[in-house]
Parts: structure tokens; sequence; C-alpha cells
């Protein structure tokens, strides 16, 4: 197939309105097809086309298809799945269609077609065929390609995503349509599934799977993925399968007080000598954190359910790494922790020697017992497994224990955290591996 730019006379140049096809055109001509063809095709814009072959699809062509055609496959419900809800920039692209027409440029509507040339699926482009409804258009623009070997209806849900990640206009996918295409793909058996008791292999293997398609759908590395969003998403999959939980997804601090405070959780509940508070793996900040909260509670009138006297009370500190990579959540409490502790403790020496002295015959500062650094919020089962007197599930774990544990079973070369020296790029970096995407979206789950 031939994909040939049309020779453009200087003398009089063509303006964008040569690319708009007005709303009240009876319908797109097999010369806005050429055109449309000329500018976006397998050569100019492979991510539309040939991106995606691995996940099981293979480029036809672009044709005219009738709106009554679309519309049956519509009402079979055989169109994309993975959208939560209407598209938020809908009626901005309606309106604009309106107004100035479709432009040939944009990509046209993508569908699976079957051996006889039938429309089996609609995988993009949902939002411009509603925009067009209203319009006098009478047919489509379509993108048709076929199944390979490797298709399978999860990876149609993905190819879906992805393509709608490539032009924000034209329907970004949003953090919700992520997480409804996640349990889409999972409804359809593409993560596989997990037994009420599955081991923590197990679970890494479909967690590894989960940010495969993730990072897919998004059109970036494995290591580029924010797991901020996707990791809880993915720890809320594999917890909806297990009996009994192994992951704590923690959002903010809040959530980490809200859960310790019950009975059986420990029961850290705030008295008017004890108080606690929770805070990110931030080491360099807590002093900064002691300070707001001092100045904060300790004007308040005694009164005050907020108030607290510090100077005759302990403030107990609780650090929380976030929800725990799924794909590895040992590697992420004990990198976490110790680069959290490394920090505190420059800073704590750091203040020490440059913003006191010592009184004379006194060897060192004495901390003055109102302030205490409780320990870390531990949240992963696969971390009990580890030592579950040392690291119980759910439970507040002592700093010393961490580093001590780390330091002895982790690093290799002797390193202390005294020794201030800074954590290779391999101790600090996301759980990556050098595979494929082939083989990783074939990990048997």
């Amino acid at each position: 197939m031939s994909f040939t730019q049309k020779v453009v006379d200087p003398l009089n140049p063509r303006t964008v309105e040569y690319f708009h096809v007005p709303a009240n055109s009876p319908e797109f001509t097999q010369e806005h097809l050429d055109i449309h063809d000329a500018i976006h095709n397998p050569m100019t814009a492979p991510e539309y086309f040939s991106s995606f072959s691995h996940m099981g699809l293979d480029y036809v062509d672009s044709v005219l298809v009738e709106e009554t055609e679309i519309a049956k496959v519509r009402a079979m419900g055989q169109q994309q799945k993975y959208r939560v809800g209407y598209n938020k920039e809908a009626e901005g692209i309606k309106a604009d269609v309106k107004e100035n027409g479709y432009d040939v440029r944009k990509k046209g509507m993508s569908v699976v077609i079957d051996d006889d040339n039938n429309i089996t699926d609609i995988f993009s482009g949902n939002t411009i065929d509603s925009a067009l409804v209203p319009t006098n258009i009478s047919n489509r623009i379509v993108h048709r390609f076929r199944k390979n070997i490797h298709f399978s209806y999860p990876k149609l849900t993905a190819i879906g995503v992805f393509l709608n990640n490539l032009e924000k206009l034209f329907g970004l996918a949003a953090i919700e349509d992520l997480r409804y295409a996640l349990k889409q793909i999972h409804a359809e058996g593409g993560f596989g599934i997990l037994k009420p008791n599955a081991t923590f292999n197990q679970q890494k293997k479909f967690a590894k799977k989960c940010k495969t398609y993730i990072a897919f759908m998004q059109n970036i590395q494995m290591s580029e993925v924010d797991n901020t969003e996707t990791d809880r998403m993915i720890n809320d999959l594999i917890q909806s399968q297990l009996k009994e939980g192994s992951i704590i997804s923690i959002t903010n601090y809040a959530e980490v007080l809200k859960y310790l405070a019950k009975p059986e959780n420990g029961g850290y509940v705030n008295t008017p000598t004890c108080f606690y508070d929770a805070m990110g793996a931030y080491g360099s900040k807590i002093f900064f954190k002691y300070g707001l909260e001092y100045f904060k509670r300790s004007v308040l009138n005694p009164s005050d359910p907020e108030y607290f006297d510090f100077d005759n009370g302990v403030y107990n500190m609780i650090v929380h790494f976030g929800t725990p990579n799924p794909v590895d959540p040992i590697k992420h409490f004990f990198v976490k922790a110790y680069t959290f502790w490394k920090e505190y403790v420059r800073m704590s020496e750091h203040q020490k020697k440059h913003f006191y002295h010592l009184p004379v015959g006194q060897l060192e500062l004495i901390p003055n017992g109102h302030y205490k650094l409780l320990g870390a919020f531990q949240p992963s089962k696969a971390v009990e497994e580890l030592n579950s007197k040392l690291f119980g599930f759910g439970k507040v774990i002592s700093f010393s224990d961490i580093v001590s544990y780390y330091e002895k079973h982790f690093l290799n070369n002797g390193t202390k955290v005294t020794d201030f020296v800074q954590l290779t790029a391999s101790e600090t970096s996301e759980y990556t591996e050098d595979k494929s995407l082939n083989d990783l979206l074939n990990i048997a789950a």
C-alpha cells in the first residue's frame, strides 16, 4: 500500500480548512480517506498500527464503513470496554466537530475483522464516533485489524487503553479508567487466578504481570510506572482473591493511625501524656515535623482534643512507607526504611555537631525523652515471613531491628548506617527484570 502526499501548489498553499470535513457533509469521500491515509498510516504513525502486533493484532487497511454497520457492532456491546464511564472530553470534542468539522488528520476508528471482513470488535474511537452521530456524515474512517496467534481479549482491552493514551484530546485514559481496565483484564483471565492461599511467589508473579500490562497501556517502561497509584490497584486485585490479607495498602498517615488505633492492632490511642503521630519516610524532615506539631498543639487550650503538653508527655512518631510494591514488598520495606534511617541519623548528628555545644563534663547530648521515633509500620506478610518475632504484620517495628537485620542479611559489603555511605543504584532502584514483554505477559499467575 502506498501512502503518498499530494503535490501542493506553492502559490495556493493549504489551510487548516483543507483537512476539515464540515459536519453538514453527507459523507467522507474517497478523497478524504486518501488525505487521511497520506498523513495517518503505518509509516508516519506506527504506534497506531504496528506497535502492538506482539499483543495480537495485525493492521490490514483503512477503509470507509457505513455508520449503520458500526451501529450494529455497538448494539452487540462489542466496543471498547475499559473506560469506567463517559469520556470527560466528549462534549468538547462533539462541539468542536459541530463547529469546525472533522479533522481527517486525526486517527479513525479501530476495529477487528474476521476472515470474511466482518467487524467483530471496536477497540478505539468510540468518542469521535459519538461526536459524528449528530452530524450528517453517514460513514466513518476505519482502521481494520486481524487477530494473530498472540491475540486474547485481555490484550485487546490493553490495546484500547494504549491507543487512547496516545492522544490526550481524543481520550486519555485516567487513573479511574486504568483501574477499571485492570479489573476488566483480570475478569477476562489476563492475569490468571490466584488461589485463596496463594504463596508469596505466586502473588509476585501476578503483580508483575499486572505491571507489565500497565506499562504497555501507558506506553512506558516498567521502571517508569508510577507506583503511587498502580501499586494500590494491583494490591487490591491481589487481596480480593486471598483468604487472608497479605498487604495493607497505605495512602497517608491518617490511614496508619486509624489502623493502629484499633484494639486488635495495638490500640495506639492518644492520652494526655502519650500522643501518636505518623508521617512518610522523610528522614531529613522529621525534626521539622516535630517543630510544626509543637507550635500547632502546645498553644491550644488544654481542653481542646488537639492539645498536647509536650513538656509532660511523650510525642511518638511512626513512619510509613506508603503502599508496598507488590512485585517485591520485602525490598520495598527494607530499602525505604534503611534510606529513611540514614537520613535521620545524618540529620541528628549534624544538629548535635553544628547547632549545640556540650556542657562541661558531659560526653554527649542526651535526648529529653519527650520525642520518640517509635518505629516503622510494617504492612507486608512477606516481610513477616522473614522473622515473625521481629517483623509482625501490621505492627510497628523499631528501626534498630530493621537496620540490624538489613545490614546483616542484605548488605554484603559490611556497610553500616553510621558510615553514611550512599546506597548503590541497585539497592535504591525499583524492582525490574530484563525480560521481553511477551515473556512477562506469559508468566503463569
